[in-house]
């Protein structure tokens, strides 16, 4: 599975892809990285103790691999603390964010950066994986996974069971 990883000569970051703890195959600079508050996140899968490590960030945008992730926020790369689980136990879809921006991650062989949740507010977000399988909401709208979920009311909106969720006006 081929995973990235981030060095720096001290001037430069340079994005390394290669089976994860094995030999580097590549290496490519991040360009207009920020050298001074470049960092990367980890992925720690609780279920199964593997480690990914996932995406880069610095104070002004998130990178994958060696490209600049447009759109994005930067400012750290955080996982919201429910995460739902597939039948073998592994994390199958995780919610995180910037320090603006909602994202879908996907995670089955190793962990990949879905996409960002169209007009999402990472400030009001919250997950509802504890309870259901990929329901979550923020100031601006419903989401299931990467969809806006239209037409629902998000006062009364509960996710009960898997795949399963309510509001007042039907069960969905």
């Amino acid at each position: 599975i081929p995973q990235t990883h981030y060095l720096s000569d001290g001037e430069k970051i340079y994005s390394t892809t290669g089976a994860y703890q094995e030999e580097i195959t590549s290496l490519q600079e991040v360009q207009g990285a920020d050298l001074s508050s470049f960092d990367f996140a980890i992925i720690r899968l609780a279920e199964n103790k593997e480690e990914f490590p996932f995406i880069a960030y610095d104070d002004n945008a998130l990178y994958w691999g060696a490209e600049k992730l447009e759109g994005s926020a930067g400012g750290g790369f955080f996982l919201f603390e429910n995460t739902w689980f597939n039948k073998d136990g592994k994390p199958s879809f995780i919610y995180a964010h910037d320090k603006k921006y909602v994202y879908l991650v996907g995670c089955y062989e190793g962990c990949s950066l879905k996409e960002q949740l169209p007009n999402s507010d990472a400030a009001s977000f919250e997950s509802f994986n504890s309870t259901g399988y990929g329901f979550g909401k923020d100031k601006n709208q419903l989401y299931h996974l990467d969809q806006v979920l239209t037409g629902l009311d998000d006062a009364t909106f509960e996710s009960v069971v898997e795949n399963l969720a309510i509001d007042k006006n039907g069960v969905y």
